[in-house]
């Protein structure tokens, strides 16, 4: 699980949207769990996909209008929480979600600005890529990601 971070041209965070597979579509078709507006956003513009590795970025325009940190890209990654992906007027971070150990709470926190989590827990290991932590075990939602995955492909092609 990750969160795509969705700010205006000025840098204002419009929204937080969390992606609970491995992969997330970003452009204006209504399949994407990502719906940005406007005339120079493809209706499949771009995907972020999580691996061990950590996330990447892919361009699915084929004509480099995706910019990651000011630079035309056709794939990057793996992907930091400094980085800033521009998609037309959007500029898009990720970040890592984690669930806070206190039972009273079940609130995702993240602190897209510095890359650290909410925890007060100083492991470097943790905030130095976003992706898949080292400590991370693969839960039950890798079945349910493929699962979603494998829909997905057989809706877009019928």
């Amino acid at each position: 699980m990750f969160d795509v971070i969705l700010k205006d041209s000025k840098g204002e965070k419009i929204k937080t949207i969390q992606c609970p597979v491995s992969f997330c579509g970003i452009g204006k078709a209504r399949d994407n769990l990502v719906q940005l507006r406007g005339w120079k956003v493809s209706p499949h513009h771009a995907e972020i996909t999580r691996s061990a590795a950590g996330l990447f970025i892919e361009d699915k325009t084929g004509r480099g209008r995706t910019l990651v940190n000011g630079e035309e890209i056709d794939n990057y990654g793996p992907l930091r929480s400094s980085d800033v992906i521009e998609i037309a007027s959007y500029q898009i971070s990720v970040g890592v979600a984690e669930k806070k150990q206190d039972a009273s709470s079940d609130e995702i926190d993240f602190d897209i600005t510095n890359g650290d989590y909410d925890d007060d827990d100083d492991d470097e290991d943790l905030r130095t890529m976003i992706g898949v932590p080292h400590h991370a075990v693969i839960e039950e939602s890798e079945e349910l990601s493929t699962t979603l995955i494998n829909l997905q492909h057989n809706e877009k092609f019928k």
